[in-house]
């Protein structure tokens, strides 16, 4: 059963999209297009897939919001496209989404 999340008061407060409660690493690997890199070491990851690696890692707490500091930044621009879409996938999935960058070009499209 989902736990339910409250403030300090008691009252109910956003909780994770209920797709990403159920998700396991596996699962999260297998959306995000990672699952043939399970068994391989972060470090011999591109920058682009270890970006996705930490998307996927912060899910697998449940959080109700993400919060991004230039997650495109020096990524291969195919890998920024992937990136994008998934986070546009979250987004409506009820994820809600913050992003901080010094650059807003392909930032501002995304969500």
């Amino acid at each position: 059963m989902p736990r339910k999340i409250t403030d300090r008061r008691g009252r109910g407060v956003a909780q994770p999209p209920p797709h990403y409660r159920t998700c396991g690493p596996r699962e999260l690997l297998d959306r995000f297009g990672l699952s043939g890199y399970a068994d391989t070491y972060a470090g011999d990851l591109s920058g682009g897939q270890r970006r996705l690696t930490e998307i996927i890692r912060a899910l697998m707490t449940e959080p109700t919001m993400l919060l991004l500091d230039e997650p495109m930044a020096g990524v291969h621009p195919r890998l920024a496209r992937q990136i994008g879409a998934q986070l546009l996938g979250l987004s409506a999935e009820g994820m809600t989404i913050v992003m901080v960058g010094t650059r807003t070009g392909h930032h501002g499209r995304v969500l």
